[in-house]
């Protein structure tokens, strides 16, 4: 039997959950194609730190005359959006973000020194090759896609662009890096049921707008924080708060269609292991009809935990003491136990693992420090 990529089952969980169900109880802003790029809505804001939505080629973080224009601005400043102020006065910022100030090249490829293209007769990344089981025609048409990709998105300097609205779209999607896991690798919270349509809304963030957060906090992670072409990431996909009736609403489905899609085709074998939490029962039910057709492998890094002890162990054991989040944890006597348990061990690190982590604190003084440079400051959002 023919097995199927995992992002493919996910797309097909995303496609049909398009059932009429009832609604929110008003409107929406629905999603719309705009010069081929889909949108939240008709409105969208645009600030004159934008480039204009009817360039050809939309860059989220570029500054209005490019992305080396320097304007005048004041200091950064944290955004006010539903989101508790981040103190970088106990922080000690890594090297790497630290010395962002003096990197005159903030410019990354596909390819890297180290990643097997070197040797390669098509130059293409041994990742791709992986990915496709050695079909060289294949691999080589995923890499050729990937390149064009990060062309029409400007992905290779999306870290030297200023990101002005990096606190408000960190609200709309909330992902975050609490530390690393037991081996070492990366790990990324995921909080899918936690994506805020209305905030996106609210503030006329775009759909790609936040499709490229996303993509902002990968080329960190794989160039700053873990450079290593072979890097390996743990994903945590947090499904609390997604109720079927949200997963089949339209813009949701859209947004994780195309994210999965994104991180799939152009991020191949980055996965060490990936966590699927608080799943709710309709899911494991869909899971459980598709499992067969993924491949054997992929079938191995894919865990999917409902709430309780049990998910609360896995995620210690994955994740390690040190980098579980205590957010995530279930409120159950056990787990309880294991929170105060937690507190105790980590009650000197300062910040604690979560969304303000001393990773995320770094990736946002970084943020910041390339904002500095361009004379910029954060979007502020009343």
């Amino acid at each position: 039997m023919r097995s199927i990529p995992f992002s493919v089952i996910l797309s097909i969980f995303i496609q049909f959950s398009a059932f009429p169900l009832k609604s929110w109880g008003r409107p929406m802003v629905g999603p719309c194609f705009e010069r081929g790029k889909l949108i939240w809505g008709k409105r969208r804001f645009v600030s004159h730190y934008v480039s204009s939505p009817t360039r050809r080629n939309f860059y989220p973080f570029e500054t209005k005359g490019g992305p080396l224009e320097i304007r005048g601005g004041s200091s950064p400043r944290v955004t006010d959006v539903q989101q508790e102020e981040l103190s970088l006065s106990n922080v000690t910022i890594s090297s790497a973000t630290s010395n962002v100030s003096s990197i005159q090249n903030l410019t990354f490829h596909v390819s890297k020194h180290g990643d097997g293209s070197e040797s390669d007769p098509d130059g293409l990344p041994r990742r791709f090759l992986e990915t496709h089981k050695g079909d060289r025609m294949k691999a080589l048409h995923a890499f050729n896609q990937t390149s064009h990709w990060r062309m029409q998105n400007n992905v290779d300097t999306i870290l030297s662009r200023p990101h002005t609205k990096f606190d408000v779209c960190r609200q709309i999607f909330p992902a975050y890096i609490p530390g690393r896991d037991i081996n070492g690798n990366i790990i990324l919270i995921q909080r899918l049921g936690m994506v805020s349509i209305d905030l996106a809304e609210k503030y006329n963030i775009t759909f790609e707008e936040v499709l490229m957060h996303y993509v902002y906090i990968v080329e960190y992670v794989w160039n700053i924080l873990n450079p290593d072409p072979q890097g390996l990431m743990t994903s945590v996909l947090d499904l609390d708060g997604l109720s079927f009736n949200l997963f089949s609403n339209k813009v949701t489905r859209e947004f994780g269609f195309e994210f999965v899609k994104m991180m799939s085709n152009h991020y191949p074998a980055r996965s060490y292991k990936t966590l699927i939490i608080n799943a709710p029962t309709w899911f494991n039910a869909m899971y459980r009809a598709v499992k067969g057709f993924l491949r054997e492998s992929t079938r191995k890094k894919i865990e999917v935990l409902r709430k309780g002890p049990e998910q609360d162990q896995k995620l210690i054991e994955v994740l390690g003491v040190d980098s579980v989040p205590l957010e995530l944890l279930s409120q159950t006597e056990t787990s309880n136990q294991i929170r105060t348990e937690i507190e105790a061990e980590t009650k000197s690190l300062v910040p604690k693992a979560g969304p303000n982590s001393s990773i995320e604190l770094e990736l946002r003084q970084f943020c910041s420090i390339i904002m500095e440079k361009h004379n910029l400051s954060m979007s502020v959002y009343a």
